[in-house]
Parts: structure tokens; C-alpha cells; sequence
């Protein structure tokens, strides 16, 4: 059989040798601290408008799109334990003006807002009259005849309401299982990469008669260690922008991989399924039992179907027609909820209590919208970067270790 990996192009001074597992980790380190201090600047009440907000003006995209690479939330013990901080309600509060779904839904809510302080005066000045600040009533500039009165009986809204609420949550239920699905695809991903590694560097049996058995056998086990990394790393890329992981996953790529195979994993069109022809390859060098070779083959499976099912996400939204009508009924029950709000709030001076309900409303029902929008397309808000390092550390810890206790038992 031809494996996709020569012997002859790895050695130990080449620019393709792996890094040691204490640079993979050092490196995980670095990328861990400049994750968490652009968290910081991201929930900093602050610095938000004046950092992605500017930003993403700059590059003329909205803000709900640069903002994505800083929700892959990924936690450890102390972020639980700030999840479950019985502060998190004021400090929720606190920063809610300065909220990613507050700005990315200013334009929306200060619509339907204007509205309502539209629909306010237009009532007090041509039928109602207006209450001065000495509490004085004054007659409406001009008498309009009812009918044209921007108002409407609370009926409507109340009888619809139901509706909007359920398409609303039937949208949101359905994007949460797309997350869900997604981050059980990697998980997946991560479990069968792990046994990919465990099975190969547990039951590899170098030749007896082999006088160099120890530097191929190392080889093998690099060999398929960096092939286990490149399938994680390309589907990573495949469901990413390329204007933010291109060049990102060719420098990757070329620093791991010798030259030939990164350059063919590069070009090739379908690049997840090229390193799954790469890895089992490289499977297919080992000197392993039948048997043995058959529990690695079940978890490459694995990988292609988790590569199938994460395309299927990615692909295919929930169906269009069902997010327009939401979109659309939702608009219009927002846009005639000042007309119902004015007169049950002919308690407060001038009905303008109507107008900071109206904005209140319409930020709790398009943050619902919002929420969903956002989970539809889940990877571009998982943590795939730190799966794929993960798995590739896992892989050059599994050779290491195999590698280490293996010929030092046969020295005994």
C-alpha cells in the first residue's frame, strides 16, 4: 500500500519535526492568555463600544459578526465558579447597555422606540392635548377626528402574542439542538481522535528482526500523530471563514506536515476528507493486528460521519421560510405595539410611560429572535481551536508516553 507519509522525508532536524509536548503546551498557554484578556476587553462595559464596535465599522462588518470569535466560550473550575456567583444578577444588569445583543439590536429597538414616541405625540397633539410640567392641560394643537387617532384596543396584541411565542420558541429550541448536535459532533471528534492514538501506540509491535526498529518505530507513531491533528484542523478550517482561518491553517499546516503532503492537503478540494485519507495511511504503516486495525478503521468512521453531520449544520439552515414569517410577524407585532400601549398608560404624564415599555418589549422579543439567529450557525462560536489543540497534544503525549515505556522495557 502507498502511505501518504514518506520515512525518508521525516527526520529529527527537518523543519517538519513535531514540536515537544512542552512547546505544544507552552503555546496552549499563550493562546489561553490572549483569549482571556480579549474576554476581558469584551465584557468591559467601556472599552466595548470604543474596541469592536469600531473595529467592525472599520471593516464595514456588523457587529454581531466580529464579536463571534469571542463568544467560544470554553470553562474551566474558576469560570464556574464565576457562574455561579450570586452577584451575576447586578453584574448582569450592570453591563446589559453595553451588552453584545444590545448593541447589535440598537438599530431595531431604537426603530420600534421612535415609533412609539412617534405615535405619542402624534396622539397628544392632534386629539388629546398635552399636560404641561406645572401640570397644566392643554388643548391638541389641532382636533383630528378619532378614526385617525394612532391607536388600537389591546386585543389584538394580546390574542397574537401566544403566536409570536411560540414561533419564537420553537426557533430558539431548534438552534439550541443545532449547538448541541455541533458540540457533540466534536466531542465525538475528540473521543475517537484519543482512541485513534491509544489503540495504535498501545498494540504496534515492531518487528524482532528490525536493527532499526526504534527510530521507524518513533516515526510511525510522529507520522500518525500528525495525521490524527490534520483531520481536526482541516474540518476546523472547512467550517470557518477563510478570510479568518486561511492563512491561519496553511501556516499550521506547513509547519507540521512535510512539504509534499501539506501542499496536496492545501489544494485539495475537500480538504477534511484528504487528511482522512492521510490518516488512515498512516494507520494502514503500523505493524499492528488485524483485529486492532479494525477498532481504528471503526473510529475514522466515526470521524467521517461526524464530518458529514457537521456539513449538514453548516449547510443547512433551519428553513428559510419558517425564519422569514418569524422575522415578519414579529416586526409587525412590535411595530403596532404602541398603538395598543397608549391608552393603558393614560396614567402617566402624557402616555409616555408607553415609550420606555415600548423599548423594554421590543428588546425582550428581538433578544429571544436574536438569541436564535446567533445558535443557528454554532461554529463559528465553539471552541474548535481548542479542540484541535487538545487532540493534538493528546496524540503527542500517547506516542511519548507508549514510546518511552516500551523500549525501556525491552533495554531491561
Amino acid at each position: 500500500t502507498t502511505s501518504s507519509y514518506s520515512f525518508t522525508q521525516i527526520t529529527p532536524t527537518s523543519k517538519i519535526s513535531r514540536r515537544s509536548s512542552g512547546e505544544i503546551l507552552s503555546t496552549l498557554s499563550k493562546n489561553e492568555e490572549t483569549k482571556n484578556k480579549k474576554e476581558d476587553e469584551y465584557t468591559s462595559p467601556f472599552p466595548l463600544p470604543n474596541t469592536l464596535v469600531q473595529s467592525a465599522l472599520e471593516r464595514d462588518v456588523p457587529f454581531g459578526e466580529s464579536s463571534r470569535k469571542f463568544r467560544r466560550t470554553l470553562y474551566a473550575s474558576d469560570d464556574w465558579v464565576k457562574h455561579r456567583d450570586p452577584d451575576r444578577f447586578f453584574r448582569n444588569l450592570s453591563s446589559l447597555p453595553f451588552a453584545g445583543i444590545s448593541v447589535n439590536l440598537f438599530n431595531e429597538i431604537f426603530f420600534i422606540t421612535s415609533t412609539a414616541a412617534f405615535v405619542n405625540a402624534f396622539n397628544i397633539f392632534t386629539g388629546d392635548g398635552y399636560i404641561d410640567f406645572q401640570g397644566v392641560h392643554h388643548d391638541a394643537f389641532m382636533q383630528l377626528p378619532k378614526f385617525v387617532h394612532l391607536t388600537m384596543p389591546m386585543d389584538p396584541i394580546k390574542f397574537t402574542a401566544s403566536a409570536v411565542g411560540v414561533l419564537l420558541g420553537f426557533r430558539t429550541n431548534t438552534s439550541y439542538q443545532r449547538w448541541n448536535e455541533a458540540r457533540s459532533n466534536w466531542e465525538a471528534i475528540v473521543n475517537s481522535s484519543r482512541s485513534i492514538m491509544r489503540i495504535a501506540s498501545s498494540w504496534t509491535l515492531p518487528a524482532a528482526d528490525d536493527s532499526n526498529k526504534e527510530k521507524r518505530y518513533k516515526l510511525l507513531m510522529e507520522d500518525l500523530a500528525r495525521a490524527t491533528w490534520s483531520f481536526p484542523r482541516s474540518l476546523r478550517r472547512h467550517l470557518l471563514s477563510a478570510e479568518e482561518d486561511e492563512e491561519s491553517f496553511q501556516q499550521d499546516v506547513r509547519d507540521r506536515l512535510p512539504d509534499m503532503h501539506a501542499e496536496k492537503l492545501i489544494a485539495a478540494r475537500h480538504r477534511p476528507t484528504r487528511a482522512l485519507f492521510d490518516l488512515t495511511n498512516a494507520v494502514d504503516k503500523l505493524p499492528l493486528p488485524f483485529n486492532k486495525r479494525m477498532h481504528i478503521d471503526k473510529n475514522i468512521v466515526v470521524l467521517c460521519d461526524k464530518c458529514g453531520a457537521s456539513e449538514r449544520i453548516f449547510n443547512s439552515p433551519v428553513p428559510l421560510v419558517y425564519t422569514r414569517i418569524t422575522s415578519r410577524l414579529l416586526s409587525v407585532w412590535l411595530f403596532f405595539l404602541p398603538m395598543c400601549l397608549y391608552a393603558p398608560f393614560s396614567n402617566t404624564w402624557n402616555h409616555t410611560g408607553m415609550i420606555p415599555a415600548t423599548a423594554l418589549i421590543s428588546f425582550f422579543f428581538l433578544g429571544v429572535e436574536e438569541l436564535a439567529i446567533q445558535l443557528e450557525e454554532p461554529f463559528s462560536i465553539l471552541a474548535m481551536t481548542a479542540y484541535t489543540d487538545d487532540i493534538e497534544l493528546s496524540a503527542i503525549e500517547y506516542s511519548q508516553w507508549h514510546f518511552t515505556e516500551e523500549f525501556s522495557r525491552q533495554e531491561e
